[in-house]
């Protein structure tokens, strides 16, 4: 009895595991197809044809994929000098990102398409169309708050702070980075992730001009991760902080 239910067991496993993997690879076939179908969007877009561009959008299978596209139509509106049209593009893919699925795997692509948007509108701010940039721009650090996985919402907000750094926003930036760093601190627990972590708000630190405190929290992830037990865990998370270092130093 014990052996046939362990059989079972395995079966149930096994079958587990090939959907897992059909997924993957559906995943990944998704993927790359949706980045075939933004080139041509944008190929469309920089050639004034932004109606052809939006047909194309539709045909894009999910939300994110969508989002993605939205906000490269929202980029040739925008270098062509349709600010207004730039930032009615920017909303819609909001929309669309605010929907995707916080699953395993779509909660970092929703992280980053909210860093994206916020990073696009950001650079509206100091325009006639700031009420409307600063709206988009609100909206998404809401959600980015609202990601329940801690270490996308602190990468996010570290990474939307490089943006506002880069935007002549540093009050802005230091208020976000502020709240990536308490974020590590406090609610990241796996060390391998803490490091990651540190190391991307270390980056952005950087494109404030805080070279200083930047450096000094590159040194605590490499003091952390001397601890990782796992070998391949511990290296990698090395090679992240080195990498890092250097781009720093640059």
């Amino acid at each position: 009895m014990k052996k046939r239910i362990y059989f079972h067991i395995l079966i149930a496993i096994a079958i587990l595991t090939l959907i897992s993997l059909s997924s993957c690879v559906k995943s990944k076939n998704n993927k790359i197809s949706s980045e075939v179908f933004t080139a041509e969007i944008d190929r469309y877009a920089k050639a004034g044809q932004y109606e052809k561009a939006f047909e194309l959008v539709e045909e894009l299978w999910d939300e994110h994929s969508k989002s993605v596209a939205l906000t490269v139509i929202a980029d040739n509106y925008s270098e062509a000098g349709h600010k207004e049209k730039a930032l009615e593009t920017l909303n819609k893919a909001l929309k669309l990102a605010e929907k995707i699925k916080e699953d395993m795997l779509l909660v970092y692509d929703k992280g980053d398409v909210l860093a994206e948007i916020s990073g696009k509108a950001i650079n509206f701010v100091e325009t006639e169309h700031k009420d409307k940039a600063l709206e988009i721009f609100n909206k998404t650090l809401e959600l980015v708050k609202k990601l329940e996985d801690e270490n996308v919402r602190s990468n996010v907000l570290a990474n939307i702070a490089g943006n506002c750094a880069e935007a002549g926003q540093k009050e802005k930036a230091l208020e976000l980075i502020s709240q990536a760093l308490k974020i590590s601190e406090e609610e990241i627990k796996d060390v391998h992730s803490k490091c990651y972590a540190l190391a991307n708000i270390a980056k952005n630190y950087a494109k404030i001009g805080q070279k200083e405190k930047a450096l000094e929290l590159l040194n605590k992830a490499q003091k952390i991760a001397k601890e990782i037990k796992d070998e391949t865990d511990r290296t990698d998370a090395l090679s992240i902080i080195t990498s890092t270092y250097k781009d720093i130093k640059k």
